[in-house]
C-alpha cells in the first residue's frame, strides 16, 4: 500500500507513530480499496494527512456510505396532495398531434 502513493506512506507512517500497526491499518485501506475507487481512496487519505488525522476509522467513516433516513418533503399548502386527475382514454389525445 505504501507504494500506491506518497500520502498513503505518509498516512501509515504517520499512524504508527500514533501507535497503530501499520499492517491492520495498510489492510483496512485494502478493504476500503475494493468499495471506492482509488482516487477517492487517496484524496480522502491527502484530506486526512492535512487535517492531521491519521486513524483508519476517520477514512472508514468518510467513505462507507450510511444509512440515510428519509426525510419526506410536504408542500406548505397541504390542499396541493388532494390533486387528483380525471383519467381519459388515449384516443382523446389523437387530435392533438
Amino acid at each position: 500500500m505504501t507504494h500506491m502513493d506518497g500520502a498513503v506512506a505518509l498516512f501509515l507512517k504517520r499512524a504508527e507513530a500514533q501507535g497503530a500497526d501499520p499492517v491492520k491499518d495498510a489492510y483496512v485501506l485494502f478493504k476500503l480499496l475494493k468499495i471506492v475507487s482509488k482516487g477517492a481512496l487517496l484524496s480522502a487519505i491527502r484530506q486526512a494527512n492535512a487535517l492531521g488525522t491519521f486513524q483508519v476509522s476517520y477514512l472508514q467513516n468518510l467513505l462507507t456510505p450510511q444509512a440515510v433516513q428519509s426525510q419526506p418533503v410536504y408542500p406548505q399548502n397541504t390542499q396541493l396532495l388532494q390533486i387528483d386527475y380525471e383519467r381519459r382514454e388515449l384516443a382523446r389525445y389523437d387530435d392533438l398531434i
